[in-house]
């Protein structure tokens, strides 16, 4: 892998070195021949001084991914929970709908009924107002017919009573004469 890592490291020197002709195969692989042995090297000497650091490392990266699952246990478990909860405030609010449907319905009602009840108290207070009406009419009727009749009893009273009285007068004066 490290020969491959050279090998591109050093290509554009390689190829600005070749020129025109082309580059020998001999000097490219001396070339990354030199830079692996030169990485390896350096690695094996670092890797001592590298080794706490690195083991270091790696302790911090395990403790890492054991706090990460954890927290993703933690989180499932949270996750989970709130979707009970969320479960269980939908039945809520699911009933409570359910129940303003039902009190709307009723409430419904209700007032259907009340409406009912007001326009027959309505229907029965307008007939009984026609009721009032038409017998204070009648009433006022009944006297003009009973006005009507005296009047027109007195006229035929009068018209009867007026030859009675002349006859009455005549024979009062006759009686008169005779008296005296």
């Amino acid at each position: 892998m490290l020969i491959f890592i050279g090998f591109f490291l050093f290509w554009p020197s390689l190829a600005g070195a070749g020129g025109t002709e082309g580059v020998p195969v001999s000097f490219v692989f001396f070339q990354v021949l030199n830079f692996t042995l030169f990485t390896w090297i350096l690695v094996y000497l670092i890797r001592k001084k590298l080794s706490p650091f690195l083991q270091k490392k790696r302790q911090d990266f395990l403790e890492y991914q054991k706090k990460a699952r954890e927290m993703e246990k933690q989180s499932r478990s949270l996750y989970l929970s709130l979707e009970k909860e969320w479960q269980a405030l939908q039945a809520q609010e699911q009933s409570i709908d359910q129940e303003v449907e039902k009190a709307l319905h009723n409430l419904g009602e209700e007032l259907k009924k009340q409406e009912q009840q007001w326009q027959e108290n309505l229907k029965t207070q307008s007939l009984q107002e026609l009721k009032r009406q038409r017998l204070k009419e009648l009433r006022n009727l009944k006297n003009r017919i009973l006005e009507q009749i005296m009047s027109h009893t007195k006229e035929q009273l009068k018209e009867i009573k007026e030859p009675e009285q002349k006859k009455l007068d005549r024979l009062n004066e006759f009686q008169y004469t005779r008296s005296v």
